[in-house]
């Protein structure tokens, strides 16, 4: 037996990295329970009535809610509710078996829209590993999981021998992180769950039953004690062993008899089920002290891996701890070892939480310097806006210095940060006092309590300055030759690729049917469109400087996390670490959050609580700029400029169209000889293209239909062993004819008063491409996504840069709003 098994499910828990496996855990953990019963039911209301039944004693519920007769999108909300109310996960039992373009699809849209409420799926790795890329890119950034089949319960089933390997080898080898364990009799996984050598998977085993030995259709069983125990799983699935005597005529005649009867037999199995674990510890975990030294022991560990010293300064710490996603009931008698993991987990995500730049533990002279800089910076300039200050803040931290790279010496908590300009310095023993004089009343000659500082910049409604939109006749750039036959080859090209930007960019984010809150509370027409308008607007803000899966997910941990979903007096209400928490992962996280507060401020106040449809008020948000602007209009059907990104830029230089130095440069160039017909599709094109093809560093020219046919000036010939080590991209041989035609959603095609006049350009074979997708980022209800391995879009590993290299106030403000 694997030493997996004899280790507790809490400490298991504490390092667990799939959202979903982790959240299974710790509930098994909380409610002593590792029972999940399949509720293999046909209609709505005894779906319901059972899993109420069951709901307290339960850790999952499995559903087939494809087989339910009267499916609503009512039943999914009420199941969500009693998953809230009793504390359970939902796994729905879809058993996905197709290429990874199509269970993406299944998994993300149709009509039961599984990604949205199930927790954990299944798949059978028949179509190969694929499938598992295809469902993470709607799964992974939702913080779902998914179970491979390996075994079966049925007699004859062919999932045994080598397939049962070639599962355990997909798991291990899955790097998105999306498979969490197995559906299967035994230990699968035995072989490679030694410590620090593999994943920790979870088994869940089926064909569980106290009292029967089989059915007529070839179903085997075995007892909670042959399946915890002796084979080392981890979850028992009972289905017609605690539900059926609902099934009975007896019990179809007296409903609520056969519901008492339930919920017994779902007592007496979750019971079954954890003395079973009980037995299956090791002598010296089985006794409840025992327990607690060990989770205290793993606690110590997790201490002194904190206080080690950190490869990466910046990205690996953006995770923030979780939000929670179960608002169980209170757990007012738990037991002792439950606190402790429950302690565990939270000491364990306060690694991750918001980070200062002065420590805790600070000394006397920091303390005093940090009083005396808020006062001076409150004294020297208040803060004010136009939505009024009452919930502005001043962030002394931020104020001591100019914002720096992560990597610089500023951001080192051993150093303190000198003061500024008037204030004492703390050597001197003059902090207090220069903080004092700093804050007397004119009146009273009474000093002004500092008030308690923010971590976050709330900033203030900008000016409103007209942007220029259009260059006058005289300063319009020409035309480049033979732009039309380059656009008809990227057009085309694009096509068969299958981006980020087309499945979680900032305009897909703000889609009725990828909303994670979509089980809020009803909301009218007019209400809808606003929401869908902010969703955008909030998309835009997070996407500086952070790539759209990130963004997509932060969007996504918005709308499930505050309680209103994703509005703006849920971003009001919502406390600064709260939104924080939500948007961890993209770049600037908290000068963001104070962006996002004050632009809810705004917007409420200012504009009638909704997104302005005039480009010089959007730009006088903070942390909107032109790029954001533009894009946001385009969302609402106003086209009048053309959004430049980091791609666009980058691509049309490099196409020759132009030479610029500034996005707006970009912009203004190629909006002056652009047709106007093509503006609403030029920004997702090069977008897509730029994201797969013409990437910034290590482009593969190798693929670009466009340099082989001799329009790009910066094309390169990449050689076979080159390719290898650049972006990796997936070759598909697609007969999809319409894809072929640019006939589809986004149609690319050049209108045909723009068409290039005789013989068609000449290229080698194309390549039908589409993107592997980034783990913790990929289309949340529209994927459209394809096998690939997820390594694809990662965040390169950063290099150390030298100290010295700081980023001025300005120019991380310009870097936000582009």
């Amino acid at each position: 037996m694997s030493s997996i098994t004899q280790q507790t499910y809490a400490s298991r828990a504490a390092r667990q990295p799939n959202a979903a496996a982790r959240q299974l855990l710790e509930c098994i953990e909380r409610k002593q329970s590792n029972l999940c019963v399949s509720v293999d039911v046909t209609n709505k209301r005894d779906l319901l009535d059972v899993c109420d039944a069951v709901g307290p004693d339960v850790c999952l519920i499995k559903t087939h809610i494809d087989i339910v007769s009267d499916f609503d999108m009512d039943l999914v909300e009420q199941l969500t509710a009693l998953s809230k109310k009793h504390d359970f996960l939902i796994f729905e039992d879809r058993k996905f078996a197709d290429i990874g373009n199509t269970v993406s699809l299944q998994y993300s849209s149709g009509v039961h829209r599984i990604a949205s409420w199930s927790h954990i799926t299944n798949a059978h790795l028949v179509p190969g590993p694929g499938i598992i890329t295809g469902l993470a890119s709607v799964g992974q950034p939702l913080g779902r999981g998914c179970l491979l089949l390996a075994e079966m319960s049925s007699a004859g089933a062919l999932t045994k021998g080598s397939y049962t390997q070639a599962c355990v080898e997909a798991a291990k080898n899955d790097t998105t992180g999306f498979v969490c364990g197995f559906i299967a009799m035994s230990r699968v996984d035995e072989a490679d769950g030694q410590p620090n050598t593999a994943k920790d998977l979870v088994i869940l085993t089926p064909g569980v039953g106290l009292d029967v030995k089989g059915d007529a259709m070839g179903q085997q069983y075995r007892t909670p004690d042959q399946v915890i125990r002796e084979s080392g799983c981890d979850v028992i699935i009972v289905g017609r062993g605690v539900y059926g005597s609902l099934m009975t005529p007896e019990g179809k005649q007296d409903k609520q008899a056969a519901i008492a009867k339930v919920r017994e037999q779902g007592r007496r199995y979750k019971q079954a089920g954890w003395n079973a674990y009980l037995a299956r510890l090791p002598g010296s975990l089985s006794s409840s002290s025992t327990v607690r030294e060990a989770m205290a022991g793993k606690r110590k560990d997790v201490e002194g891996q904190r206080d080690a010293p950190r490869r990466s300064v910046r990205r690996k710490l953006f995770a923030p701890e979780p939000p929670a996603t179960v608002d169980g009931p209170s757990q007012g008698d738990l037991s002792q070892d439950q606190a402790l993991a429950a302690q565990l987990a939270a000491e364990d995500g306060a690694r991750y939480s918001l980070r200062r730049r002065t420590t805790l533990d600070a000394g006397p002279s920091r303390r005093a310097a940090t009083r005396s800089t808020a006062a001076a910076v409150e004294a020297a300039s208040p803060a004010s806006s136009d939505s009024g200050s009452e919930d502005d803040y001043v962030d002394p931290a931020a104020t001591t210095a100019p914002l720096s790279s992560p990597r610089c010496k500023s951001r080192s908590p051993t150093k303190s940060a000198p003061p500024s300009k008037g204030t004492a310095s703390p050597s001197k023993g003059k902090s207090r006092a220069a903080s004092t004089a700093s804050t007397a009343s004119p009146s009273k000659g009474k000093a002004k309590a500092t008030p308690t500082a923010s971590p976050f910049d709330i900033s203030p409604r900008k000016k409103a300055k007209p942007i220029k939109i259009d260059l006058s006749d005289s300063e319009a750039h020409p035309a480049p030759p033979r732009w039309q036959e380059t656009y008809a080859l990227l057009a085309k090209q694009r096509s068969r690729i299958v981006a980020p930007v087309d499945t979680m960019g900032c305009e897909e984010n703000g889609r009725e049917d990828r909303r994670a809150d979509t089980w809020r509370e009803r909301e009218s027409d007019e209400d809808e469109a606003k929401r869908k308008r902010l969703a955008t607007l909030v998309s835009l803000m997070l996407s500086s400087q952070t790539k759209d899966p990130v963004t997509a997910e932060a969007v996504y941990n918005l709308q499930r996390t505050l309680p209103g979903g994703l509005t703006l007096s849920s971003l009001l209400a919502a406390s600064d670490e709260t939104i924080s928490g939500c948007i961890a992962k993209v770049g600037f996280w908290r000068r963001k959050t104070g962006y996002l507060k004050s632009a809810a401020r705004i917007l409420t106040d200012d504009f009638g609580g909704d997104v302005p449809t005039d480009i010089d008020q959007l730009l006088t948000l903070p942390g909107v700029g032109p790029k954001m602007a533009f894009l946001a209009l385009s969302s609402m059907g106003i086209q009048i400029g053309i959004g430049v990104d980091t791609h666009v830029h980058r691509l049309t230089n490099r196409l020759g169209w132009h030479k610029t130095s500034t996005p707006e440069q970009t912009r203004l160039n190629l909006q002056s000889w652009l047709p106007k017909e093509l503006h609403p599709k030029i920004n997702k094109l090069l977008v897509g293209f730029g994201q797969v093809i013409c990437v910034p560093v290590g482009p593969r020219c190798d693929l670009c239909n466009v340099g082989k046919a001799g329009l790009c000036p910066s094309y390169r010939p990449v050689d076979a062993k080159s390719a290898l080590k650049r972006v990796k991209v997936d070759l598909l041989a697609s007969d999809d004819e319409s894809t072929q035609r640019g006939e589809g959603d986004d149609n690319w095609a050049l209108p045909a008063s723009l068409a290039v006049k005789g013989e068609d350009v000449e290229t080698e074979a194309e390549a039908k491409v589409k993107v592997e997708l980034e783990p913790n980022g990929a289309d949340v209800f529209h994927g459209i996504g394809t096998a690939a391995a997820a390594a694809a879009l990662k965040t390169e590993p950063e290099q150390p840069q030298p100290d010295e290299v700081k980023l001025e106030q300005d120019e991380v403000e310009r870097a936000l709003e582009w």
